[in-house]
């Protein structure tokens, strides 16, 4: 009898933790909002400057060709340190780009083909904090950091708290197609005509505002992104995994000279 007792108070114990835990997350759910406020007379498109002699700049040799990115540290200091610190390691050679969504955008870094390698989590250049600019913005041939959620305890969850970081995957803009009726709607929802028009003059993906940490943008290469976005895939259970591999041979950290 003690024990059917005892056993009565756990069971209890265990179901008032979990309506407590549901009912944090739930409330969290409802309050939290990942929208940002930007003043947009203090933004600076630094992707559509020159770039200049000694600037950082990837080169990302695959097999299907060469793309070359002008590297932002002051805007993503730590996750341009990780990055190069995994690229100078090579870390990156012979990895995957093993996701394509065609004409839109591809997810590089994995060590095998269906991108399903698994962070390390200890590991600190497999990681940085999540790092929003608000110079920086989804135009074609923008690199984004892929952010995932590291593992939570049974308190920290109850508390609804978050531990968002970026990976060693990332992901590389095409553009969406900006016809006129596109065009229009996004000239008529953009607070700044400034990036609408570079949104339509350069391309990107509108959508990814504010959503992925950016921390590049090609410069030279482009037709290589066209080549690969339009590259056959897998659809449905594989995920829009490349039928055929796209390997990153080696990624090399240098400067740019004219």
């Amino acid at each position: 009898m003690r024990n059917k007792s005892k056993l009565t108070t756990i069971l209890i114990f265990i179901c008032g933790a979990t309506l407590l835990m549901s009912i944090a997350l739930a409330f969290k759910s409802c309050t939290q909002t990942n929208q940002v406020v930007i003043d947009m007379s203090e933004v600076q498109l630094i992707q559509l400057d020159d770039i200049q002699e000694g600037d950082p700049i990837a080169i990302v040799k695959t097999n299907l060709g060469e793309i070359r990115a002008v590297l932002y540290p002051e805007e993503a200091p730590k996750t341009v340190e990780n990055f190069i610190a995994l690229a100078e390691s090579g870390y990156y050679d012979g990895t995957y780009i093993y996701k394509v969504e065609p004409s839109i955008c591809f997810s590089a870094g994995s060590k095998d083909s269906n991108g399903l390698s698994e962070i390390d989590f200890e590991a600190e250049n497999q990681k940085a904090p999540v790092e929003m600019s608000a110079n920086l913005w989804p135009f074609r041939g923008a690199f984004c950091t892929l952010p995932y959620q590291d593992e939570l305890s049974f308190w920290e969850k109850l508390r609804g708290q978050t531990k968002e970081y970026t990976s060693s995957k990332f992901m590389v803009l095409n553009s969406i197609n900006f016809d006129e009726e596109t065009k229009n709607a996004l000239l008529e929802a953009n607070k700044s005509d400034e990036i609408a028009n570079a949104f339509i003059e350069d391309g990107g993906i509108p959508n990814f505002s504010q959503v992925y940490p950016i921390f590049a943008q090609t410069y030279e290469g482009f037709e290589i992104i066209d080549k690969i976005t339009a590259v056959e895939i897998y659809l449905e259970q594989k995920n829009n995994k490349p039928k055929e591999d796209i390997i990153i041979e080696s990624i090399e950290i240098s400067t740019y000279m004219k």
